[in-house]
């Protein structure tokens, strides 16, 4: 996992905030500026990106006859303080393509382009995929262990990845709280929590 973003109408208050806190913010070579578009890290090292409202580098472009409107609401103007944007995955060199078309087919994401990145859009986040030619670790044990998804439906859904051949690395449980779970990973590395019924705590 290379890092998670998020957009926020003004990106100078937010940046002031995180200096004031003590936060690096350096400049960011390349970029289209601080005024845009920056990068910050946690203090484990996790990078987090943050831009500036509707530039061009956050509007997602669905693939031809892939329409579904919820997929345009980074084309849109802001209505809140902050939003999610995209969780960028950094896969091996040519299976940018591949993992897209794998978080299509397994969660039903919408396929397009991010900026020059393969991406396939879910509700509230869009994932993004670069291919490189370095060794990539998995994101189980590190700071980023996972990523999650929220889903309606979880036991029937965790039957049907099973059917498809997709092994769990926790088979679908029920938690006495009524919070539903499972766990898989998927063909490069990242670890993903499936859960139905965080509304309801």
């Amino acid at each position: 996992m290379s890092h998670v973003a998020f957009k926020v109408p003004d990106l100078g208050p937010v940046l002031a905030s995180l200096e004031n806190a003590g936060q690096k913010v350096p400049p960011r070579p390349g970029s289209t500026g601080a005024a845009d578009v920056q990068m910050v890290r946690t203090p484990d090292g996790d990078a987090v990106e943050i831009f500036k409202g509707n530039i061009d580098l956050i509007k997602f472009t669905p693939d031809a006859g892939h329409g579904d409107p919820a997929a345009h609401r980074h084309n849109r103007p802001m209505s809140g303080r902050i939003a999610t944007h995209h969780i960028h995955l950094y896969v091996p060199e040519g299976a940018d393509e591949r993992a897209r078309d794998w978080y299509v087919s397994t969660f039903g994401a919408v396929p397009g382009i991010r900026f020059r990145y393969k991406a396939a859009d879910l509700p509230g986040m869009t994932m993004n995929f670069l291919g490189q030619p370095a060794a990539l670790a998995p994101t189980k044990g590190r700071s980023l262990d996972h990523i999650g998804f929220e889903v309606r439906g979880l036991e029937a859904f965790c039957k049907t990845l099973e059917a498809q051949g997709v092994k769990l690395d926790v088979p679908f449980t029920r938690l006495p709280n009524g919070l539903a779970i499972a766990f898989l990973t998927d063909p490069w590395g990242t670890y993903i929590e499936l859960t139905e019924g965080l509304t309801g705590l």
